[in-house]
């Protein structure tokens, strides 16, 4: 492999790492003892305070992964990876809500789909009014869930 290739590829892998620091980090310190509806809300706080009122960029672990995809599979699996541990924190933060097990596992993957479908949606279109949309519908898809199914 050539030298810049091999560069741009241990960028690609350090930026997983910059960014889990950063941003899975804090949420996750975000999380302690809060309700889902309680970490929700603090967590795009600090995302809405994180973003230029202009500029929108979206999830770089998303963005790079998509990317990467089709010609660095084995980075963007490390992409996928990352984006599995936000999974793995909305389910420990609906399992500290109350939510049975297999509840929490079902709504972290449709949490999880639906937080990086708005965030692409906000990078799309350079609107971070996306970011208030994914807050709003994580925290109704939650409710509605508990009271469809009597939790």
């Amino acid at each position: 492999m050539q030298t810049s290739e091999r560069l741009k590829d241990e960028l690609a892998t350090e930026i997983i790492t910059y960014y889990q620091n950063i941003l899975l980090e804090h949420l996750q310190e975000l999380s302690v003892k809060k309700s889902w509806e309680d970490f929700i809300n603090a967590a795009f706080d600090y995302l809405l305070n994180r973003t230029d009122a202009h500029t929108f960029s979206g999830c770089p672990l998303a963005v790079m992964g998509m990317e990467t995809a089709f010609s660095k599979p084995e980075i963007a699996l490390k992409y996928m990876d990352a984006l599995k541990q936000f999974e793995k924190l909305f389910y420990r933060v609906l399992i500290q809500s109350g939510l049975p097990c297999d509840h929490a596992e079902i709504l972290s993957q449709r949490f999880l789909a639906v937080y990086q479908g708005e965030i692409l949606l906000g990078r799309i279109s350079n609107d971070i009014s996306y970011l208030e949309s994914a807050r709003i519908n994580l925290i109704e898809m939650y409710k509605e869930y508990c009271a469809f199914h009597k939790i």
